[in-house]
């Protein structure tokens, strides 16, 4: 039988217009936080030596922006959710550039306590809750892909803005530091603006590229999600605070940010302790930091195709096992190399994992302030980290009962993780999921 004289020619895979959207979301962490929330430290000997201030009286503003960041988190999810996550991720590089102009002009410390408030709210417009809002939007089944690629941009905002915030207050003063700031910061939002796309189906797309929207969204909502299979819309956000699930999600990331913020904050004094230089520490700190990119490409990846919640424990158990390490250090010099693996790829994923859960276990529905809620909490509950592990090395001048109570909240926070279950159709209606 011959062939046919003009075969159709196969279809072209056009390219999905999702990957633009995680390539500016990945912009937009890493101007809106890596630079945002990471360039505090350049200005704090600077300004102390202007205004005559104590480090202690500049540094807390950087306390009042955590409160401020963490008690948005909430607020940002259910704007995000109700105004869609565009108009947010739009106006928060926008507010930024307005604090870092008005900080450049400073004048006093009131003034610096001020703007850095607004600075914590206008971070959190676009951190991984609104981005992860927007990515759920456009991805389903290589969602955890997305999100991984757009949290790698913290870690590069923050490694560029480093550099660059570093030579020009040393060339030219702070002031000129927090106007550099503020022009690369103005000039976000109107790329944003003009091809930020809040849904695929505005396009003619259903998420991850599968083909034309041919089916008018339910109910007369224009603006729904539209999934593979066309059903679940996800729990409503007082049913899903009910559920056993949530309470433990939350118990996990809170102990993992404890663990997290509880050793980071005393990194480079912990490997000092251990006899080593102070360059070394500082190298340690940035591998460690620069790891944790890895590990969200890594485990978001792997997440795509294994079980989101096992990957979350894996990474738990990473950062547990790290923490073990430090035992090890002025001891065995491998036990460093360990710490820097597995703390920093486990803390990667830890991070990302948890908008990973929302999004499986409760849906789309109420996936930003739920997602607000989980990271406000767990940054509140973090907090007292630094402090506790602080108190333990006043108390015994040594960091190994900060070590092992570490290890024992990292490893809970792994195993309250596996005590998870996704809420079944009929938990909704169930008082704290039938706990």
């Amino acid at each position: 039988m011959n062939a046919p004289a003009h075969a159709a020619a196969p279809e072209v895979a056009k390219f999905f217009f999702g990957w633009f959207i995680v390539a500016l979301c990945f912009f937009e962490m890493a101007i809106v936080v890596g630079m945002g929330a990471y360039s505090f430290s350049f200005f704090v000997i600077p300004i102390a030596h202007e205004f005559g201030g104590s480090r202690a009286a500049i540094s807390i503003a950087l306390s009042i922006q955590a409160v401020a960041l963490a008690i948005s988190f909430t607020l940002v999810g259910y704007l995000g959710q109700l105004l869609g996550a565009k108009k947010i991720l739009v106006a928060a590089p926008l507010g930024n550039a307005i604090c870092f102009f008005f900080l450049s002009r400073l004048s006093s410390l009131a003034m610096l306590y001020w703007f850095n408030l607004l600075l914590g709210v206008f971070i959190t417009g676009g951190s991984v809750v609104p981005v992860s809002i927007l990515i759920s939007h456009w991805f389903v089944r290589r969602r955890g892909t997305a999100l991984g690629i757009c949290l790698v941009g913290v870690a590069t905002g923050a490694f560029i803005s480093s550099q660059a915030l570093h030579w020009i207050i040393q060339s030219h003063g702070w002031r000129a530091g927090y106007l550099l700031a503020a022009i690369v910061s103005i000039a976000l939002p109107l790329p944003l603006g003009l091809i930020l796309v809040e849904h695929p189906a505005d396009m003619g797309l259903l998420a991850d590229g599968d083909g034309p929207a041919e089916a008018k969204p339910a109910d007369g909502d224009d603006k729904a999600v539209p999934t593979p299979n066309g059903s679940w819309s996800g729990l409503p956000l007082i049913d899903a605070l009910r559920t056993r699930a949530f309470g433990l999600l939350c118990a996990s990331t809170a102990l993992h940010f404890v663990a997290l913020q509880g050793v980071l904050g005393h990194l480079v004094p912990m490997v000092l302790s251990g006899h080593y230089v102070g360059r070394i520490a500082a190298l340690a700190l940035g591998l460690t930091v620069g790891l944790s990119a890895a590990g969200r490409i890594g485990f978001g990846y792997l997440s795509d195709f294994y079980s989101k919640k096992l990957m979350y424990a894996a990474a738990m158990f990473a950062v547990a096992g790290g923490i073990a390490m430090l035992f090890g250090i002025g001891r065995w010099a491998i036990c460093l190399t360990l710490f820097i693996a597995f703390f920093g790829i486990g803390t990667g994923g830890s991070e990302l994992l948890p908008v990973m859960l929302v999004g499986e276990y409760f849906g789309p529905a109420a996936m930003g302030p739920l997602v607000g809620l989980v990271f406000g909490i767990s940054l509140l509950i973090g907090s007292i980290g630094p402090f506790i592990t602080g108190k333990l090395y006043d108390l015994t001048m040594t960091y190994w009962d900060a070590y092992l109570g570490l290890f024992v909240i990292a490893a809970l926070g792994a195993i309250a993780v596996l005590g998870m279950s996704k809420p079944s159709a009929g938990t909704a209606s169930m008082p704290f999921g039938g706990m």
